[in-house]
């Protein structure tokens, strides 16, 4: 099987990845330990990249062909209703790639269809409403102070900030990229 994306919950004790192993790509976890394997969605189309709330409770994830879709940690998959993002306003895909700290949004960047990324983009939870901090770069991955993004464009590291949208380049490993 083809085990992908692997991300440790919060408290440490369970790992999220994606895998083909259920005959398409799905979300699946297993106990630190090796025990307790168990696929988590049984969706109808592929899904990847599983990203933790902080507190454990929800996990966001990149829908093929969609927007992110949150789902509960520990609640059945008959039971679920998946929470789908919204398209942005210029009709682009949002992938997303990490939850702020406190819980409140999620980064990522954004695609069109056969274009290169447009840009990293901030999700509020609470307003329901997405800010595009950039037009270039992938990720948009949070720092602890819940206000610094990291962000790759073109084999460089960038730092901004969510707030003034300042950002700086921090370092570059170019002519190679970075991955994640």
């Amino acid at each position: 099987y083809k085990d992908r994306g692997a991300r440790w919950s919060p408290d440490g004790k369970q790992l999220a990845f994606f895998s083909d192993r259920s005959g398409k790509w799905e979300i699946w976890m297993i106990n630190a330990d090796g025990s307790g394997l168990q696929q988590i969605t049984h969706a109808t189309a592929a899904v990847i990249n599983p990203i933790w709330s902080p507190d454990g409770t929800h996990m966001a994830y990149r829908n093929a062909g969609s927007n992110p879709s949150i789902i509960e940690v520990g609640k059945p998959w008959l039971e679920q209703t998946p929470k789908t993002l919204p398209s942005m306003s210029d009709g682009g895909r949002v992938y997303v790639s990490s939850w702020s700290p406190d819980g409140r949004r999620l980064a990522g960047y954004e695609e069109h269809s056969g274009v290169p990324p447009a840009g990293v983009v901030v999700y509020s939870l609470n307003e329901q409403k997405y800010n595009k901090l950039t037009d270039f770069g992938i990720g948009g991955f949070w720092l602890s102070d819940n206000r610094r993004l990291l962000f790759t464009n073109q084999g460089k590291l960038y730092l901004i900030d969510s707030e003034s949208k300042k950002f700086h380049e921090l370092m570059s490993v170019s002519p190679n990229e970075f991955g994640y």
